[in-house]
């Protein structure tokens, strides 16, 4: 608490507390709704002090004292509604930063909040397409379970347990259509080795009969020309 003295007087002069609690908020002895409520007091007590002035200047009596103590008194109390209105200048800029502190720490509360929000929209709808999902498991054409049985040998526990069962089932499953469809492709390969093969040999036997046509055209004339030079008969 700090003191200014006017004319051999002492006024006190108020100041705003800014020490801060355990939990990190500010804590102000005299806040601004005490602060102004003082000044209100304040100010009643000058304007009185003023109309007992002006009562003794318009009275025309002695009163030279009197006037004299009111005139200080009343400059004491100026002093001290001016130290009032700084302090509740101060007040009200301690509680606007405040307010501007806690309401940063709502924006990012609420900031928070509304990722959160967003994330249960999106896990909500995430187990809705779970609990809708419709497995096409009921399509997959499985061997009996006998045939898979003579065919894979399970432990009895795998055998009792549906599950597992079901997943060995599905598993050989797999593995039987990935080796069928490896040779699959293999037999595709040997088909179009076949077929180019094939297509070569075939170009070879229509490459022959223009020359088989032209032999049986000359042996044809030939043929023709001997019996016509009696050859033939002689011979016979």
């Amino acid at each position: 608490m700090l003191s200014v003295r006017v004319q051999g007087s002492i006024v006190p002069k108020m100041e705003v507390d800014t020490t801060t609690s355990s939990n990190g908020e500010n804590v102000g002895t005299a806040n601004s709704s005490v602060l102004y409520e003082q000044f209100q007091t304040g100010l009643k007590e000058l304007r009185a002090t003023l109309n007992s002035i002006l009562a003794l200047k318009t009275g025309g009596g002695p009163g030279s004292a009197s006037a004299a103590a009111l005139q200080t008194k009343s400059s004491m109390q100026l002093l001290h509604l001016k130290q009032l209105q700084r302090s509740i200048t101060a007040a009200q800029e301690q509680a606007k930063s405040q307010i501007a502190q806690k309401k940063s720490g709502l924006d990012a509360v609420n900031l928070t909040l509304q990722s959160l929000l967003y994330e249960k929209s999106h896990l909500i709808k995430e187990i809705n397409v779970c609990k809708d999902f419709t497995s096409s498991e009921k399509e997959i054409d499985l061997i009996p379970v006998s045939e898979f049985q003579s065919q894979i040998q399970l432990s009895a526990s795998d055998m009792s347990d549906k599950h597992k069962l079901h997943l060995a089932r599905l598993m050989h499953e797999q593995k039987e259509r990935k080796r069928y469809l490896l040779a699959l492709e293999e037999a595709n390969l040997r088909k179009k080795s076949l077929q180019h093969a094939n297509s070569i040999k075939l170009k070879f036997l229509q490459s022959l009969i223009p020359k088989i046509e032209q032999i049986h055209k000359v042996s044809g004339n030939a043929l023709t020309r001997w019996e016509g030079t009696g050859w033939d008969e002689a011979c016979s």
